[in-house]
């Protein structure tokens, strides 16, 4: 296993929510430093659906929820975490996206952490 590192982010994603809506998920989590492994490539991105449970538990205008998980070698994502302190239900809508992302495949399973932001659009 080798150590988790961030995600670098490959295009922004449509929007899935406007300001009418309530809170957005913002575009691909970011690296948050140097991008050290360009073999992890992200080739779907599946934004985080927010339902009204999801909203409520949001603290002020924004919140993140650090997910780690494995990059699979057929490009799946498995064993996905919410590994920080955020509401259960923010760490529930980031999850179940993540496992949803796919990514080009890898020849060994790689074990990544990003930061899934969101925030309200005012």
């Amino acid at each position: 296993m080798t150590d988790p590192r961030s995600l670098p982010p490959e295009s922004p994603p449509e929007p899935v929510a406007s300001a009418a809506s309530g809170p957005a998920p913002e575009s691909p989590p970011a690296s948050e430093e140097e991008d050290d492994d360009p073999g992890i490539k992200l080739v779907k991105y599946v934004a985080p659906e927010l339902n009204a449970r999801a909203m409520a538990a949001m603290p002020g205008n924004s919140a993140k929820v650090r997910v780690r998980f494995t990059v699979m070698p057929d490009g799946s994502s498995a064993k996905v975490t919410a590994v920080s302190n955020a509401p259960r239900a923010l760490a529930q809508v980031a999850t179940r996206a993540v496992e949803q992302w796919r990514f080009e495949g890898v020849k060994e399973p790689q074990v990544v952490e990003v930061e899934v932001d969101f925030r309200v659009d005012q």
